[in-house]
């Protein structure tokens, strides 16, 4: 918990990390790739760009607003992020390692609407269930010369209407593991 009496502060935060046999590169790149989501995220029933924020040279430098959606064993309905995805490069002059930040935020336009299948429906639509990403940080650091294998930490704080909040920690901490694991194996078997 992040309990400093804040907005949705009393939920969990959730912490996972693991090697990851690829380039900090290419971890990046498929994290970055909206289309390539399914391949490490079993719950995703897809993520589109809907915006990109600014046009950089580098392509590991980025910044773009996406929609995803996802579906929960638990819940019936549709649960739908819209946040905003935010890349750094991290120098090793100035952080004294080499690596990216990925940092995501939910970005909502207007809190009683919930955008699904191109149209805006109410937010008691009952095929969805607008979630937040309160806090998402992917920190992808190169441990070795040649760049050959990174270390993935991953942060999390989620809130979804709808998740007992007596469920969210163990439902978060399996997913976070997940996270790792199916990178990992997408990465494997390549």
């Amino acid at each position: 918990k992040l309990d400093h009496g804040g907005y949705k502060s009393n939920l969990p935060v959730i912490k996972a990390r693991g090697i990851i046999p690829s380039s900090s590169k290419d971890l990046l790149l498929l994290l970055l790739d909206s289309s390539k989501v399914k391949c490490y995220n079993k719950m995703s029933l897809g993520r589109v760009d809907q915006k990109r924020l600014n046009t950089a040279e580098n392509q590991y430098v980025r910044a773009k607003i996406v929609r995803s959606l996802s579906s929960f064993p638990l819940i019936k309905k549709k649960i739908e992020l819209i946040s905003v995805m935010y890349t750094k490069i991290l120098d090793e002059k100035e952080t004294g390692m080499k690596g990216f930040l990925l940092v995501t935020r939910s970005v909502w336009e207007d809190e009683d609407k919930v955008p699904c299948e191109g149209k805006y429906a109410s937010k008691d639509d009952k095929d969805y269930i607008r979630s937040e990403m309160l806090l998402g940080i992917n920190f992808i650091r190169q441990i070795d010369d040649d760049d050959t294998n990174c270390e993935l930490t991953n942060v999390t704080q989620f809130f979804t209407p709808g998740i007992p909040t007596f469920g969210a920690r163990q439902i978060a901490m399996k997913a976070a593991s997940n996270f790792i694991l199916d990178i990992r194996g997408h990465f494997n078997a390549k």
